[in-house]
């Protein structure tokens, strides 16, 4: 006996096709992750020269309070000051008010600064979001055979 094309679908096809969307949608928010952490870690277009700065305040988050937040450091070039602000808890450290924190800056342009280490923690944090972005992708592309072959859309 021949099964019809608008027949009645085997079960389990809709909870495939959501696991299929739950994937795409984490691949998606994963990559973004990624490229914007890619964006903030790579090197700045000019010469750079690094300086040491302090952190002379801090900023707690109100929607996160644990090791969130931001700190404002201070550093000094050429005799001028300059200030930037960081996050607060760049990779393995935790800034607290009168740390010595190394400030990446343009030579041509001392007020574009960034912290080393919350470019080298951006670094890394691009890493793991393309290993998941890419993982989420493969899961997702085999969720998508099931239903694939569970919806009786193939040829043959």
């Amino acid at each position: 006996m021949k099964r019809s094309r608008t027949g009645p679908k085997r079960r389990g096809g809709g909870r495939l096709l959501a696991l299929v969307q739950f994937f795409a949608f984490l691949t998606a928010a994963f990559g973004g992750l990624g490229l914007y952490s890619s964006h903030l870690s790579r090197p700045l277009d000019q010469p750079t020269a690094t300086a040491n700065g302090t952190v002379v305040s801090t900023h707690e988050s109100t929607w996160f309070p644990k090791r969130a937040g931001s700190a404002s450091v201070r550093y000094a070039v050429g005799g001028a000051d300059y200030l930037i602000k960081t996050r607060r808890d760049p990779g393995e450290h935790f800034l607290r008010i009168g740390d010595v924190v190394p400030v990446e800056y343009a030579v041509a342009a001392p007020a574009a600064a960034r912290g080393v280490w919350a470019a080298d923690a951006a670094r890394s944090d691009a890493t793991v979001c393309f290993w998941i972005a890419g993982v989420c992708a493969g899961l997702g592309l085999v969720s998508f055979g099931g239903w694939w072959r569970s919806s009786g859309r193939r040829g043959g």
